[in-house]
């Protein structure tokens, strides 16, 4: 394994650009509402549960490739300098997108007709990404609806250097179990949610706010995703991961979508996908080390995965203003409803290509790179160079 820590993993980076879309499609078929018949309208609520279960597979793939690209002697306050600066020039800016929205228009709800509540108290909050550990506003899709989970990396940022720790102790014959007991947590502790009583949400979401915000929008119940991906890098990197067969890969994902409405609520917003992502993620990373072709790692999947975080982070004011544009109050033809939720795909795609190259890329070369005193050499590490982004934060 110590020739697969010399590799880097661009089938993830790939695989990032597969994850953040779809959240796009998902917000550009349900929320941006521009489907005139309603029953289509109500049809594609499926979309939301793909699009948690790929944030999930954020969560997972965000925790794996910190763990492999760690180096022991680290100073924890360049790590923590390096992922600030990752994460927060593109956030303050799809963050101001959204401040400019609101107040250039003066809407009071979305464009499928769900109220807003864009006071200062919320804009500060969502700037401080402090949204997962306030029931209630995490719901609220003021300026920038898909922060919520930038909240929770921030939380699994502050904690990695003691889950990093914790998992380099762990022995290599015990890292099978130790992952078993993750997925457990990943399926169950969504569960709690079920003890908080209220009306559903509607739209789609058959949870009531306190229990969506518990199950889905609280940082450290979402943890346990982060550490799988820690111990998934730690087995693989020790030579311990299993051999998956290729169709069960393909398999299990497409199954964990396709089971969700038979699960209890809280398992439908997200916590499925974190397993069958977890071995994808693995059977990529050892597919990248051993040099084998992947599509995924193509140079044009690379590109479009490098603005992945763009992507997923500054489309949300951008639909809002496209729709806006549009008109709030109409609505279209099927054909014409994919036409242009194609057309605004494309600008998101295009801006946040734009958005990488001149800022976020120059930005994080500029302040984040700065030589750290790290010991040299991958003898100490769990894995080595790897993309440079995680997460949907990273």
């Amino acid at each position: 394994m110590e020739r697969t820590g010399r590799q880097r993993l661009p089938s993830l980076t790939g695989l990032r650009f597969f994850l953040a879309l779809p959240v796009l499609v998902s917000h550009l078929l349900v929320d941006v509402a521009l489907f005139a018949d309603a029953d289509v309208h109500t049809a594609l609520y499926p979309s939301q549960t793909l699009a948690a279960c790929a944030v999930s597979g954020f969560f997972v793939l965000s925790g794996f490739v910190l763990a492999w690209t760690h180096r022991p002697g680290e100073p924890v306050r360049a790590f923590w300098r390096r992922r600030l600066w990752r994460i927060v020039p593109a956030h303050v800016l799809g963050w101001a997108g959204g401040v400019a929205f609101f107040a250039l228009t003066s809407v009071s709800a979305l464009p499928d007709g769900v109220p807003t509540d864009c006071g200062p108290r919320f804009g500060v909050i969502s700037l401080l990404l402090l949204q997962g550990w306030t029931p209630g506003t995490a719901l609220d899709a003021c300026f920038n609806s898909p922060s919520w989970s930038i909240s929770c990396e921030m939380f699994f940022y502050a904690l990695f250097p003691l889950l990093i720790a914790a998992a380099r102790k762990i022995p290599a014959a015990r890292l099978g179990a130790c992952w078993a007991v993750l997925a457990a947590a990943v399926l169950t502790l969504p569960l709690t949610a079920l003890t908080v009583a209220a009306p559903a949400l509607g739209r789609g979401v058959d949870v009531g706010p306190d229990s969506m915000w518990l199950c889905y929008f609280f940082p450290p119940m979402r943890l346990a995703e982060f550490a799988l991906g820690i111990v998934t890098a730690r087995l693989v990197a020790a030579g311990r991961w299993p051999r998956v067969p290729r169709a069960l890969l393909l398999v299990l994902p497409v199954s964990a979508v396709g089971l969700a409405p038979l699960c209890p609520p809280p398992l439908r917003y997200g916590a499925l996908g974190a397993i069958p992502l977890a071995l994808v993620t693995a059977d990529l990373a050892l597919a990248d080390g051993r040099e084998t072709p992947r599509p995924l790692a193509r140079p044009a999947f690379v590109a479009l995965g490098e603005a992945s975080y763009a992507l997923y982070i500054i489309h949300w004011p951008l639909l809002l203003a496209f729709r806006y544009l549009l008109g709030y109050e109409r609505a279209f033809t099927i054909p014409t409803s994919l036409a242009l939720a194609a057309a605004c795909a494309v600008l998101s795609q295009a801006t946040a290509l734009i958005v990488y190259r001149f800022v976020e890329r120059p930005l994080n070369r500029r302040f984040a790179r700065r030589p750290a005193r790290t010991a040299p050499g991958p003898a100490g590490a769990i894995g080595g160079p790897a993309p440079e982004h995680t997460g949907p934060a990273a």
